[in-house]
């Protein structure tokens, strides 16, 4: 058995929730990947992995996008569907990757827009110089 990382567990879990709370017949959701070079005051200069996730969804209020990553918290639209989820999955997600020094927010503006981008970072270790 092959146990599953920090960073399968938030994709399994982002990819699921885009999938589960989707309120049209189809959507799309992409993923993107990049290796940027930060210059940070307070951590230095450093390359960083970034995950963006995006969806066609009915998209995240302004109100509930910090809510989302509290634990046992769902959102109003969720506790109507007995199987949604328990509202652990994204706080473990953000304390995962924050245990590493990285960070996972969530862009939406629902509902002017549709979609949420959520944004996964996280500082590449052991870096020896400055990528190409």
């Amino acid at each position: 058995v092959l146990a599953l990382t920090p960073l399968d567990i938030a994709l399994r879990n982002i990819i699921a929730n885009a999938v589960r709370h989707h309120d049209r017949p189809t959507g799309h959701i992409d993923m993107t990947y990049e290796r940027v070079w930060r210059d940070e005051a307070t951590t230095g200069s450093q390359t960083w992995h970034v995950i963006q996730i995006c969806d066609d969804g009915p998209g995240i209020s302004s109100d509930d996008r910090e809510l989302i990553f509290t634990p046992l918290v769902r959102l109003s639209a969720a506790q109507s569907n007995p199987v949604d989820g328990s509202g652990l999955g994204l706080a473990f997600v953000r304390r995962a990757f924050e245990s590493v020094g990285g960070h996972v927010t969530v862009e939406s503006d629902a509902p002017r827009t549709r979609g949420a981008t959520f944004v996964i970072s996280w500082p590449h270790r052991h870096e020896t110089d400055r990528p190409s």
